[in-house]
């Protein structure tokens, strides 16, 4: 009796386990999401406190423009869906989604060139201070909630040098002194130009990918490279007709704000070319892989599988245009023509690389059938690209935290980790942006309205990355990079007190930051309420 017991109690067992429902691919896809999401905000933790000041550094500037890409490209998605819903073109008028993208593209330019010109105060101080030198004392202790506001110079101990302390509600804190003026204008037109830089990169890849999708230009690879070429010559002459709009109305070309404005204008017309020709350069090399051009969002409608082989290769062109990239970076440039070109195909290698990454990894991940054998289940499109997104990241990051040590050791690669960190924040950006933008359009399939739902989710998620972004992000970046100027300034200083020879007995000339350390040791009435 008890043998068989036993029996039908084994039974009874084999048969719930048999009988085990195994989980929904749905919920398979949603634990992936879960767990990639929180991992990669961990991540970011790491990084931007990581103990090294250049990684900290190169962090938030790989967030900053990560941000400005991915918010531009959501832009740019959801603008274009206004215009095809509300202006109609019929099929059999090749050439007019050309005209639109281009009509688009000069009314980002316009916005950009008007708002650089005004908020710089290089036509006019409404949008900038009038002083910009005015130095002013603020908080520096980054643990107060009332960090970089300004305080009055009684509160200040010692306002002879350019740091001390303040007793502010009874306790010692560290103050610094900054020229806000200046800084403010620095961060308000870095925002507007690299926001508005990246708008219009997206907007020349819509009119230049139209282009290419017009009968003749699509015939062949060669032709189709014709197009990137017109394109270029169309934007870069463009931005020289600018120039001697702006040098003709503009007097005084020394003053600052004329210098800031030209700077940012430089920049917004290398990251425009840059976007707009590598990723047209790739159509072309895709083109010639699979006989196939790809739309203007270069996705090839019905997809073909193509193969790892394919992957391959566009990761060897990507690689080999890394390469160049990184050849014209060690090259020196002889006047300022030959530095702006330097530069201008320094990004459009890099990107080359980015895209061509982005594209390999996005068609592996969709033929891959890795997931099926490790999880038992298929991922979904959403699924998929959160990985890629996931590995291209801790890819990037490792990248970069590998040729930080060997720039720690003496390797000369600043100005080659300064082009990798522009290639890599580009491939990060629209590998997550590509999650959100799939995301928001699955949530928008489900409901009544999906065009209105898609409006409202994307300018939601705009309104809400976008203030914070300029507020904290793109504020830090900037904070850093002024904090890496003045260490670099006071080693070079540091350095010719070392080569100045001193006679015997006579001593050396003290450094401001020796003369600062002096300062610190001396017994303070007060404890401080932070770290400096």
């Amino acid at each position: 009796g008890e043998e068989a017991a036993e029996g039908e109690e084994a039974a009874e067992g084999e048969e719930g386990e048999e009988g085990e429902e195994k989980p929904h691919e749905r919920d398979v896809g949603i634990a992936v999401m879960l767990l990639g999401s929180v991992g990669f905000v961990m991540l970011l933790f790491y990084v931007v406190n990581f103990p090294d000041d250049d990684i900290r550094r190169y962090a938030w500037r790989i967030v900053s423009t990560t941000i400005s890409i991915f918010t531009a490209v959501l832009s740019f998605s959801g603008i274009r869906e206004v215009s095809k819903k509300y202006i109609k073109i019929p099929e059999e008028l090749e050439g007019i989604e050309c005209v639109r993208g281009y009509c688009i593209f000069l009314i980002f330019f316009a916005i950009l060139q008007i708002a650089v010109k005004i908020v710089s105060g290089a036509y006019c101080d409404c949008l900038c201070p009038v002083d910009l030198e005015a130095a002013e004392w603020v908080i520096a202790d980054n643990l107060r909630a009332d960090f970089g506001h300004a305080v009055e110079e009684e509160q200040v101990r010692n306002s002879m040098g350019l740091r001390s302390c303040a007793v502010i509600e009874g306790v010692e804190v560290f103050v610094e002194k900054r020229y806000l003026n200046s800084e403010k204008t620095k961060r308000r037109l870095k925002a507007w130009a690299m926001m508005m830089a990246h708008l219009c990169g997206f907007a020349a890849i819509e009119a230049g990918g139209g282009l290419q999708q017009i009968e003749f230009f699509s015939e062949s690879p060669w032709k189709a490279m014709l197009a990137v070429i017109i394109n270029q010559v169309f934007i870069s002459l463009l931005f020289r007709a600018m120039d001697a709009c702006r040098w003709i109305t503009i007097y005084d070309h020394a003053d600052e704000r004329v210098v800031m404005c030209k700077e940012e204008i430089i920049e917004a017309e290398n990251d425009i070319i840059s976007l707009a020709t590598s990723f047209l350069t790739i159509q072309v090399v895709r083109f010639a892989l699979t006989g196939t051009l790809p739309n203007v969002e270069g996705l090839v409608e019905p997809y073909e599988t193509v193969g790892q082989e394919h992957n391959l290769m566009l990761l060897i062109v990507g690689a080999v245009g890394l390469a160049i990239s990184i050849v014209l970076v060690c090259v020196p440039g002889k006047g300022d023509w030959i530095t702006w070109a330097l530069h201008l195909y320094q990004n459009i290698f890099g990107m080359l690389f980015a895209w061509a990454t982005l594209w390999g990894a996005r068609t592996f991940m969709k033929e891959w059938d890795g997931p099926l054998q490790i999880l038992g289940a298929q991922l979904y499109p959403n699924e998929r690209h959160l990985v890629s997104a996931l590995t291209l990241s801790l890819c990037a990051l490792l990248i970069i935290r590998i040729l930080d040590c060997i720039q720690d050791l003496g390797g000369g690669f600043v100005r080659v980790l300064q082009n990798l960190i522009n290639v890599l924040s580009l491939l990060i950006g629209l590998s997550w942006e590509t999650c959100f933008e799939s995301g928001v359009a699955e949530l928008a399939m489900e409901t009544a309205n999906p065009f209105r739902m898609k409006m409202i989710l994307t300018i939601g998620a705009i309104g809400v990355v976008v203030p914070a972004w300029r507020w904290y992000v793109l504020a830090r970046v900037l904070d850093l990079e002024r904090k890496h100027e003045e260490r670099t300034l006071a080693k070079e200083q540091a350095s010719e007190l070392r080569e100045v020879q001193v006679p015997r007995g006579v001593s050396r000339p003290k450094s401001y930051q020796a003369l600062s350390m002096e300062q610190d040791e001396n017994p303070k009435s007060y404890r401080s309420s932070g770290l400096w």
